[in-house]
């Protein structure tokens, strides 16, 4: 029989075990140890959690450091470039090429000269990094087409207060079409984001972002909003950001979405470039034969309309906007003296008129398509 007594087991035999205080001291010492191990899982933990909080920390203040200074190194390069009187001559800055050029050939091909322009300010060089146009940006690798719905295509507007009722018939439209499993961006180039009204309205659609457009990274010689440099340093930005996207005026009108897709589809196959535009306009501009005689005339055509276009990420874009761009920044490239928007008769053969950026990217696009014709790229 057994008997409890002063925390001893008491056995009939008269001998006296410790069970129960064995019991007690191993419970005392397995509580002491969880709560040690415990101690010391917080202790590690919390140690960790510094250590790696102080790593993040330090690689988030490297990284901004490293920005400073690399902005620091281009504008001492940029200010060198300025005052050293033996880089005036050059068509680089910093290395990166500043002057447009490209190849002509005539006398049936036999005979080839390279065509450069002026040289663009070495201070355009910084807006060329901020949307990663510069050449040490170059694409080398196929970027996949992406289309409506998709996360890395978006579609792209802007207006001021006076373009607001074509604003709003455009965003009912895409709307229509595409639903609110699209994005589509909209920049504000003055007036609608103090009007409370316009804001109620714009608040209501789905899937819209309204970016307020900053003025203030453009040249003040360009600011003018009929110069319309500030489209293209909208879409320079807009691709630094999405793979594909498509730039709409606020007078558009898609009839139907499915006329999209046999172009994506020919955008991904390379059967054309990835900068689309719609077709020619009235006015025609003489894109090279009045200044550079060539015997094939067909590479003066009509000016391409500039309010719809498609375009996707390549190093063929990249190369078109950087030179897009730097003339966007330069008043007497977008908008040189004495240029006439427009024509004096339609279709007239002098190229009199001027339309800023449309004439600014229907150039390039000719050019770049004569390029392509010159290695034997489809064009």
């Amino acid at each position: 029989m057994y008997n409890l007594l002063n925390g001893k087991i008491i056995i009939s035999n008269g001998r006296t075990h410790f069970a129960f205080c064995f019991s007690k001291i191993f419970w005392i010492f397995f509580l002491t140890f969880i709560f040690c191990f415990y101690f010391l899982i917080q202790k590690w933990t919390t140690k960790s959690f510094i250590i790696n909080k102080n790593l993040k920390l330090e690689t988030k203040t490297n990284f901004f450091n490293e920005i400073v200074e690399n902005k620091q190194s281009l504008n001492e390069c940029i200010e060198n470039e300025k005052n050293n009187s033996d880089t005036k001559l050059r068509l680089e800055c910093c290395g990166e090429k500043m002057s447009y050029s490209f190849n002509i050939q005539t006398n049936n091909k036999l005979t080839e000269n390279l065509v450069s322009g002026r040289k663009f300010d070495c201070e355009h060089l910084k807006i060329l990094n901020k949307y990663k146009l510069a050449d040490k940006y170059k694409i080398k690798q196929k970027i996949p087409v992406k289309r409506p719905g998709d996360k890395r295509f978006t579609i792209v507007t802007a207006a001021s207060t006076g373009f607001f009722p074509t604003l709003r018939k455009l965003l009912y439209s895409m709307k229509q079409h595409f639903g609110c499993s699209q994005k589509i961006i909209c920049y504000d180039l003055g007036g609608i984001s103090e009007d409370k009204n316009m804001m109620e309205e714009l608040n209501s659609v789905c899937e819209l972002e309204l970016r307020k457009y900053n003025w203030s990274i453009m040249p003040k010689d360009v600011h003018s909003p009929q110069t319309y440099a500030w489209k293209i340093y909208i879409i320079s930005q807009v691709f630094s950001q999405y793979d594909t996207f498509i730039w709409m005026d606020t007078s558009i009108n898609l009839e139907d979405k499915k006329y999209l897709d046999p172009i994506f589809e020919a955008i991904e196959k390379g059967k054309i470039s990835e900068m689309v535009f719609p077709g020619g306009m009235f006015t025609y501009t003489p894109i090279i034969t009045d200044w550079i005689k060539i015997e094939n005339q067909k590479w003066d055509v009509e000016m391409y309309d500039a309010n719809f276009i498609i375009l996707h990420k390549s190093e063929y874009t990249r190369n078109y906007l950087k030179w897009a761009l730097l003339c966007a920044a330069t008043k007497q490239c977008i908008h040189p003296e004495g240029s006439q928007l427009y024509c004096t008769s339609p279709r007239t053969t002098i190229g009199s008129c001027h339309r800023f950026d449309q004439s600014v990217m229907g150039i390039l696009n000719v050019d770049s398509e004569y390029k392509r014709s010159l290695i034997g790229m489809k064009i």
